[in-house]
């Protein structure tokens, strides 16, 4: 019985818009040059927390919020090929649909659920 209404739940899912359920990051990409610094923004959700794909290209002036700034370490790429660091925001969002579908389930099944969103940092030789 419980697994017919899991099927339900995530067939109405489908059929929603997902507006209460998207993340971003603002800007969605960058491009720094060595020591450059570039701020980011997040939006869609709550307890905010960043994080680096890889800690030795630069560093964050936080790891929690809405705003965090990534600076750039001294990197040295190998002649014209840049370097590629990804940026990745991990939040909470809050489903409250809570809409009537025809068979009687709720649209999106109210609940917390955690996204991630990710950036990614051009270093520039």
């Amino acid at each position: 019985m419980s697994a017919l209404i899991l099927l339900g739940v995530q067939t109405s899912c489908e059929t929603t818009d997902g507006s209460d359920l998207q993340l971003f990051i603002t800007p969605p990409g960058a491009t720094v040059n060595n020591n450059g610094k570039v701020q980011f923004t997040a939006s869609g959700g709550r307890n905010y927390q960043w994080s680096l794909s890889n800690s030795s290209l630069g560093f964050l002036s936080t790891r929690t919020g809405k705003q965090t700034v990534y600076t750039a370490n001294a990197v040295t790429p190998t002649g014209s090929v840049s370097v590629i660091q990804i940026l990745t925001l991990s939040a909470s969002v809050t489903s409250t649909d809570g809409t009537a579908s025809s068979n009687g389930l709720s649209s999106v099944e109210d609940g917390t659920f955690t996204l991630t969103s990710e950036a990614v940092i051009e270093h520039l030789p």
